[in-house]
C-alpha cells in the first residue's frame, strides 16, 4: 500500500470519530466499480457511506492510471446541507517521481458576510498551513484565480517527492483535529450544528454545483479519458449532492 493509500484510510477512520458511517454495499462490492473504457477492465471505486447526524454522505474514490503509472484518490465527508458545518475535502496522487495531497473545508457561508464563522471554522487553520507552507519539502499547487474564488486562502495543497508524502500526514491531522472539534464549538461562537437552514442548504447547492464543474475545474474532463464520461459523471453527481 502506497502512503497515498494510507493517507486514504486515515481520513476515512478518522472520520468515524466524528460519527458512524455506513458504507453502501451490494453482495461485498462496493458502491460502483470504475472501469477502463476501452478494456471494461476494472481499475478502481467509488465507495459511498451515509452518516447517522452531521454527516450526509462521505465518498470515497480510487483509481489506477496504469499508463501514467498514477494512483488517484479521493475523500469528500458531506455534511448536512443544511448545516453550517463544513465539509472535509481531501485527494492525494501516487506517482513514481511525484507524489500530491490536498486537504480543505469547504465553506458554507460567505466569507464577506460572516467574519465570525471565517474566525472560528477557518482561522484555526493558520499554524497547520504555515507549517505546509514553510516546509521546503512540499511545492505549494496554486489554483486558477477562478478556482481560488470558489475556494478559500487556507486551501492546503502540495506536490512532493513521493519519500515525502509521509510528512504530509501532521498537517493532515491538524486539519482533521480542527474539523472534529466543530462539533463541540460553543454556541455564542458560531452555531455550526443547525440541521435544516434553507438558506445555507442553498448556498451549499450552488458553491458545490460552482465548484465541481468540469468547465471550472479541467480535471474532471481529464478524468474521462480514464474512467469514461457515465462514471465521471457519477462521480459529480455524488460530490454536487444531485444523488
Amino acid at each position: 500500500m502506497n502512503p497515498s493509500a494510507r493517507l486514504t484510510d486515515h481520513i476515512v477512520a478518522r472520520i468515524q470519530e466524528l460519527e458512524p458511517i455506513v458504507e453502501q454495499v451490494s453482495a461485498e462490492q462496493p458502491y460502483q466499480l470504475l472501469r477502463q473504457p476501452d478494456s471494461n477492465k476494472v481499475i478502481g471505486s467509488i465507495r459511498l457511506f451515509n452518516g447517522t447526524e452531521l454527516i450526509d454522505k462521505v465518498v470515497v474514490v480510487q483509481v489506477t492510471a496504469a499508463a501514467m503509472q498514477m494512483d488517484a484518490y479521493m475523500v469528500m465527508a458531506f455534511t448536512r446541507p443544511g448545516s453550517l458545518y463544513p465539509h472535509l475535502a481531501f485527494d492525494s496522487e501516487w506517482l513514481p517521481d511525484d507524489a500530491a495531497f490536498h486537504i480543505d473545508l469547504l465553506h458554507k457561508q460567505d466569507f464577506s458576510t460572516d467574519i465570525a464563522y471565517v474566525q472560528s471554522v477557518m482561522e484555526p487553520l493558520t499554524p497547520a498551513f504555515e507549517v505546509a507552507n514553510n516546509n521546503p519539502d512540499f511545492r505549494f499547487s496554486d489554483a486558477t484565480r477562478l478556482m481560488k474564488a470558489l475556494l478559500n486562502p487556507w486551501m492546503a495543497s502540495y506536490h512532493c517527492a513521493p519519500e515525502h508524502l509521509a510528512d504530509a500526514r501532521p498537517v493532515i491531522d491538524a486539519y482533521l483535529d480542527h474539523w472534529l472539534s466543530l462539533r463541540d464549538c460553543p454556541v455564542d461562537e458560531v452555531a455550526l450544528n443547525i440541521g435544516d437552514d434553507e438558506m445555507v442548504a442553498a448556498y451549499d447547492k450552488a458553491h458545490r454545483a460552482a465548484l465541481f464543474d468540469p468547465k471550472v475545474d479541467v480535471l474532471w474532463e481529464f478524468l474521462v479519458n480514464i474512467i469514461g464520461l457515465e462514471s465521471r459523471d457519477l462521480i459529480l453527481q455524488l460530490v454536487r449532492g444531485e444523488r
